[in-house]
């Protein structure tokens, strides 16, 4: 039996070779083209016509829209063009966040052609996206129409091609006594994803309203990344281990809300020990310690650790035993809000380190902080060469407690960025060189941005800056006797573009002619809006795996 589309067009009259050109989306021939035009023109008279009824017309005027559509400029685009337009179409940006009507499906109900290029372009099927039901009562399902949908895809991917999937997991809404009582057909999720096709599936999103995930018994034997986030912190359960599928193979996980997961001594359903990319926002010390301890082969780590809750109370007792850990392939640290520096590390040591990042949340550091930052923490960060200390949302109210300590504990960082909120001078001094202190005598990179609060910005310690780039510009005699530090070569300085602040950049560039005796370039950039790095959030949905950029906001241009 024809297509009903065929149907329709036969019942109009058009005749079969023209029907199967609009069904084909080829150019049309020369003598095709004079055979449409004498159609529509024939038609276009017979819509003149004052003796034509009413059914006549309309007949004629479907006849002329068929017609044109095959005039159209998208019929003369190759297939190649056709299907990169496809990949813009349903993968923009922030694809996890677009509605679920933006998919290939969509495209190949359009025409035959459309449907046989997204069918023949594996790319086109590379992520997929479900919405379910469910709670820690109901076991999360699927209505049947999109299950259907999900069926056909997965039957596409088969279980021959790697693919991504996103699930979005919202809680059961109970119906008002207003509400009409329509029984909802629906197939559970487990069921849904037993597909063949999930054996090669190789990055699973789960986006739910509370700490459960749908997909707890099932295995993933080919998953390499994992996103696992919870809006609600509240809620919490046993382990760390119970809501997550067996992936035996997973190195790259991301985990947001962690502190609805209550410590446990028994993790062993996560391959810790595989992974080698680690994102973990809202996590307590004592499970930190606890899971990083067996992260034996990671490379990159980013934590937010946060103090227990008044929800959330740890079962791990403070006497379980630690055994000292060395994780030897760690390069990249990142800690988020509140650095855990006046915490015991518990012989926990990064002989590879060589980026450490610090990004402050909001709330004001230095205030105490139990003594400050503590010493042998801060040891284990000795031979790093890049630091990063940003977040000009918290006011630093002791940097002696703080950064001071960092730096003096880091004696081989070659690149430094601060952006933190504190007297601009402090700072500065901070960071000129004194020839009794080793501290940051292998500064090469200073990326700088000073924070003006009220008429601050009037009085900008020139001096002070000055007397920073020369003390690390040359190299001082003392200094050259310790081993002949490297010099500092460039300092990218990051001002507001701001009117009143002309005399300062062109002090500034002033003082950079006559810093190139020091072979210091110095580059003052202007930043129109607010500077800063800004870590993902549950708002800004910016939460990704690691391979889609996940710690893109490090990067500043």
């Amino acid at each position: 039996m024809a297509p009903q589309t065929d149907i329709a067009l036969t019942k109009l009259g058009i005749p079969q070779h023209l029907i199967q050109a609009l069904r084909d989306f080829n150019v049309l021939t020369r003598q095709q083209q004079s055979q449409v035009l004498a159609l529509m023109e024939q038609h276009k008279k017979r819509l003149a016509s004052s003796s034509s009824t009413d059914q006549e017309k309309a007949q004629s005027q479907a006849m002329i829209n068929a017609f044109q559509s095959l005039f159209a400029p998208v019929r003369r685009l190759p297939s190649e063009i056709l299907l990169e337009i496809f990949r813009q179409y349903i993968a923009p940006p922030q694809a996890d966040h677009l509605p679920h009507q933006i998919s290939p499906l969509v495209l190949a109900s359009v025409c035959a052609f459309w449907r046989s290029t997204a069918l023949s372009s594996p790319t086109l099927w590379a992520h997929a996206k479900i919405s379910a039901q469910g709670d820690f009562y109901t076991s999360p399902r699927v209505d049947d129409r999109q299950a259907e949908s999900v069926r056909f895809w997965m039957d596409h991917v088969g279980n021959h091609q790697p693919w991504s999937l996103s699930i979005v997991l919202n809680g059961v809404v109970s119906p008002t006594n207003s509400q009409p009582q329509t029984r909802q057909r629906v197939t559970p999720l487990a069921s849904l994803l037993g597909h063949q096709a999930t054996s090669q599936l190789h990055e699973l999103r789960i986006d739910a309203e509370e700490p459960i995930t749908g997909v707890e018994a099932l295995t993933f034997p080919a998953l390499e990344s994992l996103l696992v986030l919870w809006r609600q912190p509240n809620h919490h359960i046993q382990t760390l281990d119970t809501p997550f599928p067996t992936v035996p193979n997973l190195t790259k996980l991301v985990l947001v809300n962690a502190i609805t997961l209550n410590s446990n001594t028994s993790t062993t359903k996560l391959p810790w020990s595989r992974l080698t990319h680690l994102f973990v926002e809202g996590i307590t010390m004592q499970k930190w310690r606890m899971v990083i301890g067996q992260c034996l082969e990671l490379r990159e780590g980013c934590f937010s650790i946060e103090e227990p809750t008044q929800h959330i109370a740890e079962i791990m007792s403070d006497n379980v035993h630690i055994t000292p850990t060395a994780l030897r392939h760690l390069r990249k640290l990142t800690f988020l809000n509140k650095p855990p520096f006046h915490k015991d590390f518990q012989q926990l040591s990064f002989p590879a380190l060589e980026e450490l990042n610090v990004v402050f949340g909001q709330e004001d550091i230095g205030l105490g902080l139990h003594g400050g930052w503590r010493q042998d923490t801060l040891a284990v960060f000795h031979d790093v060469k890049r630091i990063m200390v940003v977040g000009n949302q918290a006011r630093i109210a002791s940097l002696e407690n703080t950064v001071t300590l960092l730096l003096d504990a880091t004696p081989f960082v070659q690149r430094l960025e601060v952006d933190i909120k504190c007297p601009a001078g402090t700072l500065l001094q901070l960071l000129t060189s004194d020839p009794s202190e080793i501290r940051l005598a292998q500064l090469q990179t200073l990326d700088l941005t000073p924070h003006f609060e009220g008429s601050e910005h009037r009085s900008f310690p020139l001096a002070a800056f000055d007397a920073l780039v020369r003390s690390r510009g040359c190299l001082n005699a003392s200094a050259s006797r310790g081993g002949s530090p490297s010099s500092l070569k460039q300092v990218t300085l990051r001002l507001p573009k701001a009117a009143d602040l002309s005399d300062v950049r062109r002090c500034i560039d002033d003082m950079s002619r006559k810093s190139k005796d020091a072979a210091v370039q110095i580059d003052v950039v202007e930043e129109s809006g607010p500077s800063g790095v800004v870590p993902p959030n549950e708002d800004s949905g910016e939460y990704r795996h690691w391979n889609d950029g996940l710690m893109d906001f490090l990067v500043r241009a």
